[in-house]
């Protein structure tokens, strides 16, 4: 019996450095529901929202996604992607940094 290599969860966000939206890429191997959080760095929660109706439940495969983050300040902040699927939960974080 062979052995398969699943594929893994990937997200990537661009640009970073930014002046106002990013844009959040999503590879995923399976389909499933994603959560996005955007938090300071003292830990307050910030609104996201999305350029197109974009469900938060996505099928397998790559995903591109315009975020904005409303009126927020320049400084460092983190945004967290959680994939749910049927295998779990899946979690990637990244800096994202707002310049004037």
């Amino acid at each position: 019996r062979l052995s398969r290599t699943s594929q893994e969860f990937r997200s990537e966000v661009y640009p970073n450095p930014t002046t106002g939206p990013i844009s959040l890429r999503l590879h995923l191997p399976e389909a499933g529901r994603v959560e996005l959080n955007l938090v300071d760095v003292a830990g307050k929660p910030l609104p996201v929202w999305l350029l197109s109706d974009t469900s938060s439940n996505l099928a397998s495969g790559v995903h591109d996604l315009t975020l904005f983050f409303g009126r927020i300040v320049p400084g460092c902040y983190s945004l967290f992607v959680h994939v749910v699927s049927s295998n779990g939960m899946q979690k990637m974080n990244h800096k994202i940094i707002v310049i004037q």
